[in-house]
C-alpha cells in the first residue's frame, strides 16, 4: 500500500474521533445544563443560588451537572431514583409537608 492512503486514512480517522469526543461532551453539557434548568424550576421558592455555604468538587462532570442552589440529597439514603447515573438529586418539601425529588428531567417522584 502506498504510505500516503495510509496517511489519508490515519488523518480521516483522527477527525473523526475529536469530532465525536465533541459531540459526546456537548451531549452531556446540553444534558447538564437540561438538569440544572429542571431543578431550578423543580425548587421553585427554594432555589436561593446565593445561599451555597459549602461546595463539593463532583469532578469536571459532575460541576456541569449536579445543580447548585437548593436542596440535594443521596438517592442511595433516601431509598428513591434507583436507576439514576447522579450520586446526589434535588429535593423539596411540598406545601402537604412530604418530600419530593427529582430523578431526572421532567420527573418528579
Amino acid at each position: 500500500m502506498n504510505l500516503s492512503i495510509i496517511a489519508r486514512v490515519l488523518r480521516q480517522l483522527a477527525i473523526i474521533f475529536v469530532l465525536s469526543v465533541l459531540l459526546v461532551a456537548g451531549y452531556i453539557y446540553y444534558a447538564g445544563k437540561q438538569h440544572q434548568q429542571a431543578a431550578i424550576n423543580f425548587w421553585g421558592e427554594q432555589y436561593q443560588p446565593d445561599a451555597i455555604s459549602t461546595q463539593i468538587d463532583w469532578g469536571f462532570i459532575g460541576n456541569w451537572v449536579i445543580p447548585r442552589g437548593g436542596p440535594i440529597i443521596s438517592p442511595g439514603i433516601a431509598g428513591v431514583c434507583p436507576n439514576t447515573p447522579l450520586p446526589v438529586v434535588p429535593l423539596k418539601t411540598g406545601p402537604d409537608g412530604r418530600g419530593y425529588v427529582l430523578c431526572g428531567i421532567g420527573s418528579e417522584a
